[in-house]
């Protein structure tokens, strides 16, 4: 394969590498759950805010620290 055709294969390649089981949360949780990790909030601090999903799906998009974002697909938590 080409260096430039590898290059632009990556996010097909970086998609087809993640799970199928992401936790899927809404984009205003997805930017609390960023928000709390950057302040080095407790998952138990960050569990007392507004959540609007499971307390199960906030912890495995917290231990995970990556997720779906419900709105747009996109993924969160990477870095």
């Amino acid at each position: 394969m080409h260096p430039t055709q590898e290059l632009l294969d990556y996010d097909d390649r970086y998609d087809d590498a993640l799970p199928d089981d992401l936790p899927v949360i809404p984009e205003d949780v997805s930017e609390w759950l960023t928000w709390c990790k950057r302040k080095h909030h407790s998952l138990k601090d960050a569990l007392d805010g507004e959540t609007r999903v499971s307390e199960d799906t906030f912890a495995r998009a917290w231990l995970l620290g990556i997720w779906r974002v419900e709105e747009t697909g996109e993924i969160g938590g990477k870095k």
